[in-house]
C-alpha cells in the first residue's frame, strides 16, 4: 500500500502489508503501532513468531503491556530486546488520503526489557526515527511517563457536550484554566505513584516543555495549552465524535492502569478513580475490564516486589536478583 504525509513531514512511500503473523519472523524490528485497545491481541498474534535475535518496538507503552509480551516470549524460552516507547514520535488525523503530521516531537524516552539493556533500545530507536530519543531506567518510569491519559480524559470530560455534539473545537485551546487544574490534580497523583515505585519521571509542565520549543516561563498547564494552541492555528482539532481514543484508549489502558497499580503499591488514586466512575457512567461501559492487558497481568494476584524484579528482569530471567527499584521504599 501507498502512504502519502503532509505537513511537517512530506512523504510518499510504499508499504508492504503481509498476509499473515507469522510474516513478522521475516523482519529484523516489529514495531507495534497501534492504539493500546488492539495490543493484546496483535501480541498474542504474533508472539508465537518472533525470534530471539529481533527487536521490538512498542509505540506507546500501554499498561506494562511490554511485560505481557515479554511472559509470552519467555514460555518460549526467548527473550529478544523489547523496547518501549513514552508516546508516539508523531501523530496527525488523515484527510484528503494523507495523513496530516501537525506535530513532531523533540524527545521521547525509551525503557527496555530487560532495563539493562536501555542503551540498545535508545540506539535502535535513533536509528529508525532520528536522534531524538533518550534512556529511561524502566518500565514502571515509562508506563508512568505517558500524559496522554491524564490530558485528554480532563479535557474530554470537561469538553464533553463539545464531542458529542460533533463541535469544531482545539485540543489544546481547550485547556481552559478549569481543565488545566483537572490535569494538575492528576499529575500530582501520577508523580505520587512514580515516587512510591522509586523513579522519577517528568511533570505535565516539563512534558510540555520537552515535546514544544520556546514556550512561556509559567508554572500552568493552561497557560503552557493556550501558547501552544496558538501556535499550532487550528493545525489540532479536539476529537468529534465519542468513541474517541481520548476516553476509549486513554481511560481503560492509561487511568484504570494508574488506579490499579495504585491500589497495588498502597498510593491513593480518587480523582483518576473519580474519572473512571465518570466515563464508566457516561458511557455505560466497564472501561477496567476492557483493559486486557491488566487481565493479562493479573497484578491483583501479585507483589509489588516481584513486580518489580520482573520489570528489571523480564520473565524468566535466572538471575533475577531482589528488586533494586523498591528495596528504600517497601
Amino acid at each position: 500500500m501507498t502512504i502519502t504525509t503532509a505537513g511537517l513531514a512530506q512523504i510518499t512511500t510504499d508499504v508492504a502489508v503481509a498476509a499473515g503473523p507469522e510474516a513478522v519472523a521475516d523482519a529484523d524490528v516489529v514495531m507495534f503501532a497501534l492504539r493500546g485497545n488492539g495490543h493484546r491481541a496483535a501480541m498474542d498474534a504474533v508472539a508465537p513468531y518472533l525470534r530471539a535475535d529481533q527487536s521490538v518496538i512498542i509505540s506507546s507503552q500501554a499498561s506494562l503491556g511490554g511485560l505481557y509480551l515479554a511472559r509470552m516470549l519467555a514460555a518460549r524460552g526467548i527473550r529478544p530486546l523489547i523496547a518501549c516507547w513514552a508516546t508516539t514520535v508523531t501523530g496527525g488525523p488523515m484527510a484528503d488520503g494523507k495523513v496530516r503530521i501537525g506535530m513532531l516531537r523533540n524527545m521521547l524516552e525509551v525503557a527496555t526489557i530487560p532495563a539493562d539493556r536501555a542503551d540498545e533500545g535508545v540506539a535502535l530507536s535513533a536509528a529508525l526515527f532520528g536522534d531524538r530519543f533518550g534512556v529511561c531506567p524502566n518500565l514502571f518510569a515509562i508506563s508512568l511517563s505517558n500524559l496522554n491519559p491524564p490530558f485528554h480524559m480532563a479535557n474530554a470530560l470537561l469538553n464533553f457536550t463539545r464531542i458529542e455534539n460533533a463541535e469544531d473545537w482545539s485540543n489544546y485551546g481547550g485547556i481552559t484554566a478549569a481543565v488545566g487544574q483537572l490535569v494538575e490534580e492528576l499529575d500530582a497523583e501520577r508523580l505520587a505513584l512514580a515516587d512510591r515505585m522509586g523513579v522519577t519521571v517528568r511533570t505535565a509542565l516539563e512534558h510540555y516543555r520537552k515535546s514544544h520549543d520556546d514556550l512561556p516561563d509559567t508554572d500552568s498547564v493552561h497557560e503552557l495549552a493556550q501558547a501552544i494552541a496558538a501556535r499550532r492555528k487550528g493545525t489540532s482539532p479536539g476529537p468529534r465524535d465519542v468513541s474517541t481514543r481520548f476516553i476509549t484508549e486513554d481511560v481503560p489502558f492509561g487511568i484504570a492502569f494508574i488506579v490499579a497499580l495504585g491500589k497495588l503499591a498502597g498510593v491513593p488514586t480518587p480523582v483518576h478513580s473519580a474519572g473512571l466512575i465518570l466515563c464508566n457512567a457516561i458511557y455505560g461501559r466497564d472501561f477496567v475490564a476492557e483493559n486486557d492487558l491488566l487481565a493479562g497481568l493479573d497484578l491483583e494476584n501479585d507483589s509489588l516486589k516481584s513486580l518489580s524484579e520482573q520489570v528489571l528482569n523480564g520473565f524468566g530471567a535466572e538471575d533475577a536478583t531482589s528488586s533494586q527499584i523498591l528495596d528504600a521504599h517497601l
